[in-house]
């Protein structure tokens, strides 16, 4: 649009960027990495490329990377802390309460077994 912007506006929009960086985009990465990257045994980089209209792309090393520090800004991603491996260990998940299911149908056919997944099949059949 060809419209001169002073350092004020610029200023402004870089802040924005920046919050929306902060608040909204590291946090929704956080959630959807953490459960696979954490399966990684190994310190490992990942840097991320992103420029408008282009392919996003990762790139990943094993070495860290040096650049210039006064360039980089550091967001931690905020993970659940890692519970200490204490050997092999076999765990069950936990139960949920039991649920009590009854069908009743409009003519005053009552179904009711002792296990809910026996009532669902019944009233299928």
């Amino acid at each position: 649009m060809h419209i001169q912007l002073n350092e004020e506006i610029l200023r402004a929009a870089d802040e924005m960027e920046e919050d929306l960086i902060k608040n909204e985009i590291i946090p929704r990465l956080s959630e959807s990495i953490e459960p696979i990257i954490t399966k990684i045994e190994r310190p490992i980089v990942l840097v991320v490329d992103y420029i408008p209209d282009e392919q996003l792309s990762v790139r990943l090393t094993r070495k860290r990377v040096i650049t210039d520090e006064q360039e980089t800004k550091k967001y931690e991603l905020i993970t659940k802390p890692k519970e200490p491996k204490t050997g092999k260990s076999i765990s069950s998940s936990p139960k949920s309460k039991k649920t009590k299911l009854a069908v009743t149908f409009p003519d005053g056919t009552h179904i009711e077994h002792h296990y809910a997944y026996e009532t669902l099949l019944a009233t299928i059949e």
